[in-house]
């Protein structure tokens, strides 16, 4: 009695996993061929739906950059190169008045 019970439960066994059984390095082969599909399929997704989903905050962001980082730029920048400007148009006009004697 026992063993069609065990018959039973081998083909209930084969039924849930589709009636595909590979094993051996064919099975690790085949496992890992899907393992990387479903992974880089998952990723697809991941990436598909972060882009629909934050496309308008993005495209916001990439045309406030350059003027943005002009503000930026003139505030750090503008200063000290102006400061450098004045350094050297004050020492061109000492050596002026000195060569003019």
């Amino acid at each position: 009695m026992a063993k069609p019970a065990i018959a039973a439960a081998k083909g209930a066994t084969g039924g849930a996993a589709g009636g595909v059984s590979i094993g051996g390095p064919v099975g690790a082969v085949v496992g890992g061929i899907v393992g990387i599909g479903v992974g880089i399929a998952t990723d697809w997704v991941t990436v598909r739906a972060v882009e629909h989903y934050n496309k308008q905050g993005f495209e916001a962001d990439v045309r406030e950059a350059p003027s943005s980082s002009r503000r930026e730029l003139q505030g750090r920048l503008l200063l000290p190169l102006k400061d450098g400007v004045d350094a050297w148009f004050e020492d061109a006009m000492n050596l002026l008045v000195r060569f003019k004697r």
